[in-house]
């Protein structure tokens, strides 16, 4: 029997954990054009500000990507999730050698 290194075994869970029949649901990535697995965890709404200022509200979410669909995410590319919501990537929160978090923006409003 071969022994899995740690690294594969990241690749292999990754693919249980972006099971579009499990957590993932399934997004078009703006960087390629391609619909790839993602798992979006959605923040609460109205949240003040965004990632970059105080003024206005935007939605905010945590977007889980395998690499191999996202090798080099860039600031501004959106995944558009099932319902139409784009969701910008606004930086970069976590990544292990097969998957990237990303911190994502949706929906910006102005302050009232």
């Amino acid at each position: 029997m071969i022994a899995m290194s740690f690294k594969d075994d990241l690749k292999s869970d990754t693919n249980t954990f972006l099971d579009d029949g499990e957590f993932a649901e399934l997004v078009t990535y703006s960087g390629t054009g391609q619909q790839i697995k993602a798992v979006i965890e959605r923040g609460n709404t109205m949240d003040k500000g965004n990632t970059f200022t105080s003024d206005g509200f935007s939605d905010r979410a945590l977007v889980t990507v395998s690499k191999a669909d996202v090798p080099n995410p860039q600031q501004g590319e959106t995944f558009t999730d099932e319902t139409g919501a784009e969701w910008e990537i606004a930086r970069k929160a976590e990544e292990d050698p097969a998957i990237v978090t990303l911190e994502c923006i949706a929906n910006e409003r102005v302050a009232f």
